[in-house]
Protein backbone atom coordinates (compact mmCIF):
# COMPACT_ATOMS: atom_id res chain seq x y z
CA UNK A 1 0.00 0.00 0.00
CA UNK A 2 1.15 3.54 -0.67
CA UNK A 3 2.32 5.77 2.15
CA UNK A 4 -0.33 8.28 3.31
CA UNK A 5 -0.11 11.75 1.90
CA UNK A 6 0.32 13.16 5.38
CA UNK A 7 -0.84 16.65 4.40
CA UNK A 8 -3.27 18.71 6.45
CA UNK A 9 -6.84 17.47 5.65
CA UNK A 10 -7.97 21.08 5.22
CA UNK A 11 -5.41 21.59 2.48
CA UNK A 12 -6.49 18.30 0.87
CA UNK A 13 -10.16 19.33 0.99
CA UNK A 14 -9.24 22.67 -0.57
CA UNK A 15 -7.42 20.81 -3.34
CA UNK A 16 -10.45 18.59 -3.89
CA UNK A 17 -12.69 21.66 -4.13
CA UNK A 18 -10.37 23.13 -6.78
CA UNK A 19 -10.47 19.82 -8.66
CA UNK A 20 -14.29 19.72 -8.63
CA UNK A 21 -14.45 23.30 -9.92
CA UNK A 22 -11.95 22.47 -12.68
CA UNK A 23 -13.90 19.30 -13.63
CA UNK A 24 -17.21 21.17 -13.77
CA UNK A 25 -15.64 23.86 -15.94
CA UNK A 26 -14.58 21.08 -18.35
CA UNK A 27 -18.10 19.63 -18.28
CA UNK A 28 -16.88 16.38 -16.69
CA UNK A 29 -18.74 16.35 -13.36
CA UNK A 30 -17.38 13.98 -10.70
CA UNK A 31 -19.91 11.39 -9.54
CA UNK A 32 -18.07 10.00 -6.50
CA UNK A 33 -16.13 12.79 -4.77
CA UNK A 34 -15.02 10.37 -2.07
CA UNK A 35 -12.92 8.54 -4.68
CA UNK A 36 -10.87 11.70 -5.23
CA UNK A 37 -10.39 12.17 -1.48
CA UNK A 38 -9.25 8.56 -1.03
CA UNK A 39 -6.93 8.80 -4.04
CA UNK A 40 -5.17 11.84 -2.58
CA UNK A 41 -4.92 10.28 0.87
CA UNK A 42 -3.52 7.09 -0.64
CA UNK A 43 -1.03 8.84 -2.94
CA UNK A 44 2.66 8.68 -2.19
CA UNK A 45 4.87 11.74 -2.20
CA UNK A 46 7.43 12.44 -4.84
CA UNK A 47 11.07 13.37 -4.21
CA UNK A 48 9.87 16.75 -2.95
CA UNK A 49 6.95 17.12 -0.55
CA UNK A 50 3.87 18.53 -2.18
CA UNK A 51 4.27 16.56 -5.41
CA UNK A 52 2.23 13.40 -5.93
CA UNK A 53 3.80 10.30 -7.43
CA UNK A 54 1.54 8.13 -9.61
CA UNK A 55 2.37 5.30 -12.01
CA UNK A 56 0.35 2.96 -14.21
CA UNK A 57 0.95 0.25 -11.61
CA UNK A 58 -0.46 2.58 -8.93
CA UNK A 59 -3.63 3.01 -10.98
CA UNK A 60 -4.19 -0.74 -10.88
CA UNK A 61 -3.37 -1.00 -7.19
CA UNK A 62 -5.72 1.83 -6.26
CA UNK A 63 -8.67 0.74 -8.40
CA UNK A 64 -8.36 -3.04 -8.13
CA UNK A 65 -6.90 -3.50 -4.63
CA UNK A 66 -7.31 -0.48 -2.38
CA UNK A 67 -10.85 0.59 -3.30
CA UNK A 68 -12.36 -2.94 -3.16
CA UNK A 69 -10.76 -3.48 0.25
CA UNK A 70 -11.81 -0.07 1.56
CA UNK A 71 -15.37 -0.13 0.20
CA UNK A 72 -16.07 -3.85 0.61
CA UNK A 73 -17.19 -4.10 -3.02
CA UNK A 74 -16.08 -6.34 -5.93
CA UNK A 75 -13.31 -5.12 -8.23
CA UNK A 76 -15.81 -5.00 -11.10
CA UNK A 77 -17.82 -2.37 -9.22
CA UNK A 78 -14.86 -0.37 -7.90
CA UNK A 79 -13.45 -0.02 -11.41
CA UNK A 80 -15.73 2.96 -11.90
CA UNK A 81 -13.35 4.83 -9.62
CA UNK A 82 -11.39 5.29 -12.84
CA UNK A 83 -14.06 7.82 -13.93
CA UNK A 84 -12.86 10.04 -11.08
CA UNK A 85 -9.18 9.08 -11.02
CA UNK A 86 -8.61 9.85 -14.71
CA UNK A 87 -9.61 13.55 -14.53
CA UNK A 88 -7.93 13.87 -11.10
CA UNK A 89 -4.59 12.80 -12.58
CA UNK A 90 -5.11 15.21 -15.49
CA UNK A 91 -5.80 17.97 -12.97
CA UNK A 92 -2.65 17.21 -10.95
CA UNK A 93 -0.56 17.14 -14.14
CA UNK A 94 -2.13 20.34 -15.46
CA UNK A 95 -1.11 22.29 -12.35
CA UNK A 96 2.33 20.70 -11.96
CA UNK A 97 1.51 18.59 -8.91
CA UNK A 98 2.84 15.26 -10.25
CA UNK A 99 6.39 14.34 -9.33
CA UNK A 100 9.06 13.98 -11.99
CA UNK A 101 9.23 10.21 -11.45
CA UNK A 102 5.51 9.74 -12.21
CA UNK A 103 4.39 8.08 -15.41
CA UNK A 104 3.04 10.17 -18.26
CA UNK A 105 -0.54 11.40 -17.66
CA UNK A 106 -1.70 10.00 -21.02
CA UNK A 107 -0.41 6.53 -20.13
CA UNK A 108 -2.20 6.59 -16.77
CA UNK A 109 -5.35 7.93 -18.39
CA UNK A 110 -5.29 5.13 -20.94
CA UNK A 111 -4.93 2.61 -18.11
CA UNK A 112 -7.94 4.09 -16.30
CA UNK A 113 -10.02 3.63 -19.44
CA UNK A 114 -8.75 0.07 -19.87
CA UNK A 115 -9.69 -0.86 -16.29
CA UNK A 116 -13.22 0.48 -16.80
CA UNK A 117 -13.58 -1.25 -20.17
CA UNK A 118 -12.27 -4.54 -18.75
CA UNK A 119 -14.77 -4.35 -15.87
CA UNK A 120 -17.64 -4.12 -18.35
CA UNK A 121 -16.35 -7.19 -20.14
CA UNK A 122 -15.90 -9.10 -16.88
CA UNK A 123 -19.30 -8.36 -15.40
CA UNK A 124 -20.81 -11.62 -16.66
CA UNK A 125 -18.03 -13.56 -14.86
CA UNK A 126 -18.11 -11.92 -11.42
CA UNK A 127 -20.64 -13.73 -9.19
CA UNK A 128 -20.48 -11.09 -6.44
CA UNK A 129 -21.02 -8.22 -8.86
CA UNK A 130 -23.87 -10.08 -10.55
CA UNK A 131 -25.55 -10.65 -7.18
CA UNK A 132 -25.39 -6.93 -6.40
CA UNK A 133 -26.60 -5.95 -9.86
CA UNK A 134 -29.53 -8.31 -9.56
CA UNK A 135 -30.33 -6.75 -6.18
CA UNK A 136 -30.54 -3.20 -7.56
CA UNK A 137 -31.89 -3.95 -11.04
CA UNK A 138 -35.40 -5.11 -10.23
CA UNK A 139 -37.40 -5.26 -13.46
CA UNK A 140 -35.59 -2.34 -15.09
CA UNK A 141 -33.27 -2.51 -18.07
CA UNK A 142 -30.19 -0.59 -16.90
CA UNK A 143 -26.79 -0.04 -18.47
CA UNK A 144 -23.62 -1.31 -16.84
CA UNK A 145 -22.71 2.20 -15.69
CA UNK A 146 -26.17 2.75 -14.17
CA UNK A 147 -25.98 -0.56 -12.31
CA UNK A 148 -22.56 0.29 -10.91
CA UNK A 149 -23.73 3.72 -9.78
CA UNK A 150 -26.68 2.20 -7.94
CA UNK A 151 -24.47 -0.34 -6.21
CA UNK A 152 -21.99 2.36 -5.17
CA UNK A 153 -24.78 4.20 -3.33
CA UNK A 154 -26.03 1.11 -1.45
CA UNK A 155 -25.65 1.18 2.36
CA UNK A 156 -22.87 -1.01 3.70
CA UNK A 157 -25.23 -3.31 5.60
CA UNK A 158 -27.37 -3.79 2.48
CA UNK A 159 -24.29 -4.76 0.46
CA UNK A 160 -23.27 -7.26 3.14
CA UNK A 161 -26.75 -8.76 3.16
CA UNK A 162 -26.85 -9.13 -0.63
CA UNK A 163 -23.44 -10.83 -0.63
CA UNK A 164 -24.09 -13.00 2.41
CA UNK A 165 -23.09 -16.57 1.62
CA UNK A 166 -22.63 -15.93 -2.10
CA UNK A 167 -19.07 -17.32 -2.09
CA UNK A 168 -20.13 -20.48 -0.25
CA UNK A 169 -23.06 -21.12 -2.58
CA UNK A 170 -21.10 -20.48 -5.77
CA UNK A 171 -19.60 -23.34 -7.77
CA UNK A 172 -16.61 -23.18 -10.06
CA UNK A 173 -14.41 -22.00 -11.54
CA UNK A 174 -15.76 -23.12 -14.89
CA UNK A 175 -13.95 -22.52 -18.14
CA UNK A 176 -16.37 -21.76 -20.97
CA UNK A 177 -15.60 -22.91 -24.52
CA UNK A 178 -14.46 -20.16 -26.86
CA UNK A 179 -16.78 -18.63 -29.45
CA UNK A 180 -15.52 -20.82 -32.28
CA UNK A 181 -16.24 -23.99 -30.24
CA UNK A 182 -19.71 -22.70 -29.35
CA UNK A 183 -20.56 -21.93 -33.00
CA UNK A 184 -19.26 -25.29 -34.14
CA UNK A 185 -21.47 -27.11 -31.62
CA UNK A 186 -24.53 -24.96 -32.32
CA UNK A 187 -24.42 -25.62 -36.06
CA UNK A 188 -24.61 -29.35 -35.36
CA UNK A 189 -27.64 -29.12 -33.09
CA UNK A 190 -30.62 -31.13 -34.42
CA UNK A 191 -32.91 -28.07 -34.35
CA UNK A 192 -30.44 -26.03 -36.39
CA UNK A 193 -30.55 -28.73 -39.06
CA UNK A 194 -34.33 -29.24 -38.85
CA UNK A 195 -35.17 -25.56 -39.23
CA UNK A 196 -32.75 -25.14 -42.14
CA UNK A 197 -34.27 -28.14 -43.92
CA UNK A 198 -37.83 -27.03 -43.16
CA UNK A 199 -37.17 -23.55 -44.52
CA UNK A 200 -35.56 -25.04 -47.60
CA UNK A 201 -38.63 -27.26 -48.11
CA UNK A 202 -40.82 -24.16 -48.00
CA UNK A 203 -38.98 -22.65 -50.97
CA UNK A 204 -40.11 -19.35 -52.43
CA UNK A 205 -43.79 -20.30 -52.65
CA UNK A 206 -44.18 -21.96 -49.25
CA UNK A 207 -45.13 -25.51 -48.24
CA UNK A 208 -48.77 -26.52 -48.40
CA UNK A 209 -50.13 -27.68 -45.04
CA UNK A 210 -52.56 -30.57 -44.52
CA UNK A 211 -55.18 -29.58 -41.93
CA UNK A 212 -52.73 -26.99 -40.59
CA UNK A 213 -50.10 -29.72 -40.13
CA UNK A 214 -46.99 -30.75 -42.02
CA UNK A 215 -47.44 -33.47 -44.65
CA UNK A 216 -46.07 -36.85 -43.53
CA UNK A 217 -43.58 -37.02 -46.42
CA UNK A 218 -41.62 -34.09 -44.96
CA UNK A 219 -40.58 -36.38 -42.08
CA UNK A 220 -38.16 -38.15 -44.42
CA UNK A 221 -36.57 -34.83 -45.36
CA UNK A 222 -36.14 -33.86 -41.72
CA UNK A 223 -35.02 -37.32 -40.64
CA UNK A 224 -37.61 -37.62 -37.89
CA UNK A 225 -40.52 -39.91 -37.10
CA UNK A 226 -43.83 -38.64 -38.56
CA UNK A 227 -45.22 -38.59 -35.03
CA UNK A 228 -42.62 -35.93 -34.21
CA UNK A 229 -43.77 -33.51 -36.94
CA UNK A 230 -46.34 -31.63 -34.79
CA UNK A 231 -43.65 -30.94 -32.18
CA UNK A 232 -41.10 -29.78 -34.77
CA UNK A 233 -43.67 -27.50 -36.41
CA UNK A 234 -44.79 -25.99 -33.10
CA UNK A 235 -41.19 -25.38 -32.18
CA UNK A 236 -40.29 -23.80 -35.53
CA UNK A 237 -43.31 -21.49 -35.30
CA UNK A 238 -42.51 -20.49 -31.71
CA UNK A 239 -38.87 -19.82 -32.58
CA UNK A 240 -39.87 -17.70 -35.58
CA UNK A 241 -38.15 -19.75 -38.28
CA UNK A 242 -41.38 -20.11 -40.28
CA UNK A 243 -44.98 -18.89 -40.16
CA UNK A 244 -48.38 -19.86 -41.51
CA UNK A 245 -49.83 -17.85 -44.40
CA UNK A 246 -53.09 -18.76 -46.15
CA UNK A 247 -52.82 -22.48 -45.55
CA UNK A 248 -49.15 -22.65 -46.38
CA UNK A 249 -45.93 -22.61 -44.37
CA UNK A 250 -43.55 -19.85 -45.45
CA UNK A 251 -40.10 -18.65 -44.44
CA UNK A 252 -39.61 -15.71 -42.07
CA UNK A 253 -37.12 -13.36 -43.68
CA UNK A 254 -35.82 -12.02 -40.34
CA UNK A 255 -34.64 -15.52 -39.44
CA UNK A 256 -31.66 -15.15 -41.80
CA UNK A 257 -30.14 -12.58 -39.46
CA UNK A 258 -30.38 -15.02 -36.55
CA UNK A 259 -29.17 -17.95 -38.63
CA UNK A 260 -25.83 -16.24 -39.24
CA UNK A 261 -25.16 -16.42 -35.50
CA UNK A 262 -25.77 -20.05 -34.62
CA UNK A 263 -25.41 -19.65 -30.85
CA UNK A 264 -28.01 -16.86 -30.85
CA UNK A 265 -30.27 -19.18 -32.82
CA UNK A 266 -29.95 -21.87 -30.17
CA UNK A 267 -30.72 -19.30 -27.47
CA UNK A 268 -33.84 -18.24 -29.36
CA UNK A 269 -34.90 -21.84 -29.81
CA UNK A 270 -34.32 -22.64 -26.14
CA UNK A 271 -36.40 -19.64 -25.08
CA UNK A 272 -39.22 -20.82 -27.36
CA UNK A 273 -39.33 -24.36 -25.93
CA UNK A 274 -42.69 -26.14 -25.85
CA UNK A 275 -44.54 -26.70 -22.61
CA UNK A 276 -42.27 -28.72 -20.36
CA UNK A 277 -42.08 -29.35 -16.61
CA UNK A 278 -40.17 -26.19 -15.69
CA UNK A 279 -38.88 -27.52 -12.39
CA UNK A 280 -37.46 -30.63 -14.04
CA UNK A 281 -35.75 -28.54 -16.73
CA UNK A 282 -34.13 -26.32 -14.11
CA UNK A 283 -33.10 -29.32 -12.00
CA UNK A 284 -31.42 -31.06 -14.92
CA UNK A 285 -29.74 -27.82 -16.03
CA UNK A 286 -28.26 -27.25 -12.58
CA UNK A 287 -27.01 -30.82 -12.27
CA UNK A 288 -25.39 -30.64 -15.72
CA UNK A 289 -23.62 -27.40 -14.76
CA UNK A 290 -22.37 -28.93 -11.50
CA UNK A 291 -21.06 -31.92 -13.45
CA UNK A 292 -19.31 -29.58 -15.92
CA UNK A 293 -17.62 -27.75 -13.03
CA UNK A 294 -16.40 -31.10 -11.68
CA UNK A 295 -15.32 -32.08 -15.23
CA UNK A 296 -17.31 -35.30 -15.19
CA UNK A 297 -20.35 -36.82 -16.87
CA UNK A 298 -23.78 -36.80 -15.26
CA UNK A 299 -25.51 -40.13 -14.69
CA UNK A 300 -29.08 -39.45 -15.80
CA UNK A 301 -30.29 -42.12 -13.39
CA UNK A 302 -29.32 -39.76 -10.56
CA UNK A 303 -31.68 -37.07 -11.85
CA UNK A 304 -35.26 -38.36 -12.11
CA UNK A 305 -36.61 -36.04 -14.80
CA UNK A 306 -39.09 -36.85 -17.59
CA UNK A 307 -37.63 -38.18 -20.81
CA UNK A 308 -39.15 -35.29 -22.75
CA UNK A 309 -36.92 -32.85 -20.86
CA UNK A 310 -33.83 -34.90 -21.76
CA UNK A 311 -34.96 -35.10 -25.39
CA UNK A 312 -35.55 -31.35 -25.46
CA UNK A 313 -32.01 -30.51 -24.33
CA UNK A 314 -30.53 -33.00 -26.78
CA UNK A 315 -32.65 -31.68 -29.67
CA UNK A 316 -31.52 -28.14 -28.80
CA UNK A 317 -27.93 -29.30 -28.99
CA UNK A 318 -27.31 -28.24 -25.39
CA UNK A 319 -26.53 -31.73 -24.15
CA UNK A 320 -25.33 -35.02 -25.58
CA UNK A 321 -25.58 -38.45 -24.00
CA UNK A 322 -23.93 -41.82 -24.45
CA UNK A 323 -26.17 -44.32 -22.74
CA UNK A 324 -27.01 -42.80 -19.37
CA UNK A 325 -23.92 -40.58 -19.25
CA UNK A 326 -24.68 -36.96 -20.22
CA UNK A 327 -22.53 -33.86 -20.70
CA UNK A 328 -23.08 -30.27 -21.75
CA UNK A 329 -22.08 -29.32 -25.27
CA UNK A 330 -19.91 -26.31 -26.06
CA UNK A 331 -22.97 -24.17 -26.87
CA UNK A 332 -25.04 -25.65 -24.03
CA UNK A 333 -22.61 -24.61 -21.33
CA UNK A 334 -23.10 -20.80 -21.45
CA UNK A 335 -26.87 -21.11 -21.94
CA UNK A 336 -27.49 -23.50 -19.05
CA UNK A 337 -25.09 -21.59 -16.79
CA UNK A 338 -27.49 -18.65 -17.18
CA UNK A 339 -30.42 -20.91 -16.29
CA UNK A 340 -28.58 -22.13 -13.18
CA UNK A 341 -27.75 -18.59 -12.06
CA UNK A 342 -31.30 -17.39 -12.60
CA UNK A 343 -32.43 -20.17 -10.28
CA UNK A 344 -30.09 -19.55 -7.38
CA UNK A 345 -26.80 -21.27 -8.29
CA UNK A 346 -24.00 -18.69 -8.69
CA UNK A 347 -21.35 -19.97 -11.09
CA UNK A 348 -17.79 -18.67 -11.16
CA UNK A 349 -17.01 -18.49 -14.85
CA UNK A 350 -13.43 -17.77 -15.79
CA UNK A 351 -13.13 -14.49 -17.70
CA UNK A 352 -11.28 -14.18 -20.95
CA UNK A 353 -7.59 -13.93 -20.12
CA UNK A 354 -7.32 -10.56 -21.85
CA UNK A 355 -9.72 -9.00 -19.33
CA UNK A 356 -8.62 -10.92 -16.24
CA UNK A 357 -7.28 -9.37 -13.08
CA UNK A 358 -4.30 -11.06 -11.43
CA UNK A 359 -6.54 -12.87 -8.94
CA UNK A 360 -8.89 -14.07 -11.67
CA UNK A 361 -5.95 -15.29 -13.73
CA UNK A 362 -4.65 -17.29 -10.77
CA UNK A 363 -8.10 -18.73 -10.07
CA UNK A 364 -8.03 -20.14 -13.60
CA UNK A 365 -5.09 -22.48 -12.92
CA UNK A 366 -7.13 -25.56 -11.85
CA UNK A 367 -9.44 -25.33 -14.85
CA UNK A 368 -6.78 -24.36 -17.38
CA UNK A 369 -4.00 -26.76 -16.31
CA UNK A 370 -1.11 -26.79 -18.76
CA UNK A 371 -3.00 -24.36 -21.01
CA UNK A 372 -2.59 -21.69 -18.34
CA UNK A 373 0.61 -20.54 -20.03
CA UNK A 374 -1.50 -19.49 -23.04
CA UNK A 375 -3.73 -17.45 -20.71
CA UNK A 376 -0.71 -15.79 -19.10
CA UNK A 377 0.76 -14.95 -22.51
CA UNK A 378 -2.48 -13.33 -23.66
CA UNK A 379 -2.93 -11.49 -20.36
CA UNK A 380 0.63 -10.18 -20.38
CA UNK A 381 0.16 -8.56 -23.78
CA UNK A 382 -1.99 -5.86 -22.14
CA UNK A 383 0.28 -5.39 -19.10
CA UNK A 384 2.89 -2.65 -18.93
CA UNK A 385 4.62 -3.85 -15.74
CA UNK A 386 7.79 -5.84 -16.46
CA UNK A 387 7.55 -7.52 -13.03
CA UNK A 388 4.58 -9.69 -13.96
CA UNK A 389 6.46 -12.95 -13.29
CA UNK A 390 7.35 -11.80 -9.77
CA UNK A 391 3.78 -10.75 -9.06
CA UNK A 392 2.21 -13.95 -10.35
CA UNK A 393 4.62 -16.30 -8.58
CA UNK A 394 4.44 -14.45 -5.27
CA UNK A 395 0.64 -14.51 -5.31
CA UNK A 396 0.38 -18.14 -6.37
CA UNK A 397 2.91 -19.53 -3.89
CA UNK A 398 0.84 -19.14 -0.72
CA UNK A 399 1.24 -21.89 1.90
CA UNK A 400 -2.21 -23.36 1.23
CA UNK A 401 -1.80 -23.47 -2.57
CA UNK A 402 -1.73 -27.02 -4.02
CA UNK A 403 1.74 -28.01 -5.19
CA UNK A 404 0.59 -28.82 -8.72
CA UNK A 405 -0.72 -25.26 -9.17
CA UNK A 406 2.60 -23.79 -8.06
CA UNK A 407 4.38 -26.12 -10.49
CA UNK A 408 2.07 -24.96 -13.30
CA UNK A 409 2.59 -21.30 -12.44
CA UNK A 410 6.40 -21.50 -12.30
CA UNK A 411 6.60 -23.39 -15.59
CA UNK A 412 4.17 -21.00 -17.32
CA UNK A 413 6.04 -17.91 -16.13
CA UNK A 414 9.30 -19.40 -17.36
CA UNK A 415 7.78 -20.12 -20.77
CA UNK A 416 6.13 -16.71 -21.13
CA UNK A 417 8.51 -14.27 -19.44
CA UNK A 418 11.78 -16.15 -19.88
CA UNK A 419 14.29 -17.47 -17.37
CA UNK A 420 15.91 -14.09 -16.70
CA UNK A 421 12.70 -12.67 -15.18
CA UNK A 422 11.48 -15.91 -13.62
CA UNK A 423 14.58 -17.10 -11.77
CA UNK A 424 14.67 -14.28 -9.12
CA UNK A 425 11.09 -14.76 -7.83
CA UNK A 426 11.48 -18.55 -7.90
CA UNK A 427 14.64 -18.27 -5.79
CA UNK A 428 12.59 -16.50 -3.13
CA UNK A 429 10.49 -19.68 -2.71
CA UNK A 430 13.50 -21.76 -1.61
CA UNK A 431 13.20 -22.89 1.99
CA UNK A 432 9.46 -22.17 2.07
CA UNK A 433 6.38 -24.38 1.78
CA UNK A 434 6.98 -24.77 -1.97
CA UNK A 435 10.70 -25.39 -1.79
CA UNK A 436 10.39 -28.62 -3.84
CA UNK A 437 8.89 -27.23 -7.07
CA UNK A 438 11.13 -24.16 -6.89
CA UNK A 439 14.30 -26.21 -6.33
CA UNK A 440 13.60 -28.64 -9.17
CA UNK A 441 12.75 -25.86 -11.63
CA UNK A 442 15.95 -24.00 -10.82
CA UNK A 443 18.02 -27.17 -11.16
CA UNK A 444 16.41 -28.08 -14.50
CA UNK A 445 17.14 -24.59 -15.84
CA UNK A 446 20.74 -24.65 -14.50
CA UNK A 447 20.05 -21.70 -12.20
CA UNK A 448 21.43 -23.79 -9.31
CA UNK A 449 24.42 -26.13 -9.13
CA UNK A 450 23.16 -29.59 -8.21
CA UNK A 451 26.48 -30.34 -6.53
CA UNK A 452 25.74 -27.67 -3.92
CA UNK A 453 22.37 -29.20 -2.95
CA UNK A 454 22.25 -32.23 -0.59
CA UNK A 455 20.87 -35.35 -2.28
CA UNK A 456 18.26 -35.79 0.47
CA UNK A 457 16.84 -32.34 -0.26
CA UNK A 458 16.60 -33.15 -3.96
CA UNK A 459 14.87 -36.43 -3.09
CA UNK A 460 12.40 -34.56 -0.88
CA UNK A 461 11.71 -32.15 -3.75
CA UNK A 462 10.93 -35.01 -6.14
CA UNK A 463 8.56 -36.59 -3.61
CA UNK A 464 6.81 -33.23 -3.16
CA UNK A 465 6.40 -32.91 -6.93
CA UNK A 466 5.09 -36.47 -7.38
CA UNK A 467 2.67 -36.25 -4.44
CA UNK A 468 1.43 -32.94 -5.81
CA UNK A 469 0.52 -34.62 -9.08
CA UNK A 470 -1.00 -37.53 -7.16
CA UNK A 471 -3.14 -35.20 -5.03
CA UNK A 472 -4.41 -33.55 -8.20
CA UNK A 473 -5.78 -36.95 -9.24
CA UNK A 474 -3.37 -37.18 -12.15
CA UNK A 475 -1.75 -40.60 -11.73
CA UNK A 476 -0.95 -40.78 -15.46
CA UNK A 477 0.92 -37.46 -15.32
CA UNK A 478 2.81 -38.62 -12.24
CA UNK A 479 3.92 -41.76 -14.08
CA UNK A 480 4.96 -39.62 -17.05
CA UNK A 481 7.08 -37.49 -14.71
CA UNK A 482 8.84 -40.66 -13.59
CA UNK A 483 9.30 -41.91 -17.16
CA UNK A 484 10.90 -38.61 -18.21
CA UNK A 485 14.08 -39.64 -16.41
CA UNK A 486 15.02 -42.04 -19.22
CA UNK A 487 15.24 -45.74 -19.87
CA UNK A 488 14.82 -48.55 -17.33
CA UNK A 489 18.29 -48.17 -15.80
CA UNK A 490 17.96 -44.38 -15.48
CA UNK A 491 14.48 -44.67 -13.97
CA UNK A 492 15.71 -47.19 -11.39
CA UNK A 493 18.55 -44.79 -10.54
CA UNK A 494 15.93 -42.04 -10.05
CA UNK A 495 13.88 -44.28 -7.73
CA UNK A 496 17.00 -45.02 -5.72
CA UNK A 497 17.34 -41.26 -5.22
CA UNK A 498 13.66 -40.85 -4.27
CA UNK A 499 13.97 -43.70 -1.76
CA UNK A 500 16.45 -41.63 0.25
CA UNK A 501 13.74 -39.11 1.15
CA UNK A 502 12.40 -39.26 4.67
CA UNK A 503 9.15 -37.60 3.63
CA UNK A 504 6.19 -39.56 5.12
CA UNK A 505 4.57 -40.02 1.68
CA UNK A 506 7.62 -41.48 -0.02
CA UNK A 507 6.32 -45.03 0.47
CA UNK A 508 2.94 -44.05 -0.99
CA UNK A 509 4.60 -42.70 -4.14
CA UNK A 510 6.67 -45.86 -4.58
CA UNK A 511 3.60 -48.09 -4.15
CA UNK A 512 1.66 -46.16 -6.82
CA UNK A 513 4.60 -46.58 -9.21
CA UNK A 514 4.80 -50.28 -8.34
CA UNK A 515 1.10 -50.76 -9.12
CA UNK A 516 0.70 -48.68 -12.28
CA UNK A 517 4.07 -48.32 -14.01
CA UNK A 518 4.22 -50.04 -17.39
CA UNK A 519 7.80 -51.31 -17.12
CA UNK A 520 7.67 -54.47 -14.98
CA UNK A 521 11.32 -54.16 -13.95
CA UNK A 522 10.79 -50.61 -12.70
CA UNK A 523 7.52 -51.58 -11.01
CA UNK A 524 9.16 -54.50 -9.19
CA UNK A 525 12.04 -52.30 -8.04
CA UNK A 526 9.60 -49.67 -6.78
CA UNK A 527 7.75 -52.38 -4.81
CA UNK A 528 11.05 -53.53 -3.22
CA UNK A 529 12.04 -49.97 -2.32
CA UNK A 530 8.59 -49.30 -0.83
CA UNK A 531 8.90 -52.33 1.45
CA UNK A 532 12.42 -51.29 2.49
CA UNK A 533 11.27 -47.73 3.13
CA UNK A 534 8.35 -48.97 5.25
CA UNK A 535 10.69 -51.21 7.24
CA UNK A 536 13.16 -48.35 7.60
CA UNK A 537 10.53 -46.10 9.18
CA UNK A 538 9.08 -48.93 11.29
CA UNK A 539 12.46 -49.52 12.86
CA UNK A 540 12.73 -45.80 13.43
Amino acid sequence: MQQPWGTDPELRDHLVAQFLEWAEHRHTPVEHVQDAIMALDWSSLGPTNGYFRWTVRDVDRFLLEYLPDRLGLPETVCANGSLTLHPLLEFLARYGMLSTDSDLPDEMGDRCEEVWEAAEHRVSYDVRAKALFQHVRGDQALTFGELVSRVRTMPVDEVAKALDGIDERAVGPLRLPNEREQWFAAERAPVFVWFAQLRQACGEDGLELVDKALPDEIALTLGVDPAELPRVLAWALAAGAVRRLKGRLVQVAAWRKVEKHSVNLIRKVFAAHPKLPGRSLVQLSIELVKAAVARRSLDLREVPVPGEVVDFLMDCGLMFALGREARLTACGMPILVEVAEENGLPVRVLPHALWSTVNELIDAIPAAGDEWADDVREWSMEQTDRHNARELISRVATPDRPTVEVMTAIQACGDVFGEKRTVPPVRLLLGGPHDGPALLWLLRHKALDGGDVPAVRIADAHVAELTGLLDAGNVARMLDAVAEHGDTAQTIEFLNLVWRSDQPRTCEVLLVIAEHYGDETVAAHAQKLAERHRGWHTRG
